[in-house]
């Protein structure tokens, strides 16, 4: 039992501050540097494509986490898509405000929250 009370606990606060920086530098992508899309995972593929159908996703937010400018996801779109689907995604993206960070908050107020329309779903 005395073994128990001197034993040191699993984590400290210096090794855990330690493995969370460590691991935060690990997950962080590089965004000075572009990447090739051939190098993408077929899951890192997917959810750039993912992303790029939710409306309030926008353009910068893809850039920022995969380092792919706007018109690097318009060609993997049209490389994953089919023609049909293509077109359809770009009529749906071409005029719409909040897949444009500048555009969209020049529109409205930066205190707004992005995720909701309406001021009572904003709480």
């Amino acid at each position: 039992m005395a073994s128990l009370s001197t034993a040191k606990p699993f984590l400290c606060a210096a090794s855990t501050f330690r493995s969370l920086t460590l691991l935060s530098n690990l997950m962080k992508k590089n965004t000075d540097v572009r990447r090739d899309p051939k190098e993408f995972s077929r899951a890192e593929i997917d959810r750039v494509i993912m992303m790029a159908w939710e409306d309030r996703t926008s353009f910068d937010a893809i850039q920022t986490q995969f380092s792919l400018s706007h018109g690097d996801v318009i060609r993997l779109m049209r490389q994953e898509m089919k023609p049909r689907s293509f077109r359809m995604w770009r009529k749906r993206t071409a005029g719409r405000a909040t897949k444009h960070e500048a555009t969209f908050s020049s529109q409205h107020g930066e205190n707004r929250c992005r995720r909701f329309r309406a001021k009572s779903q904003r709480g």
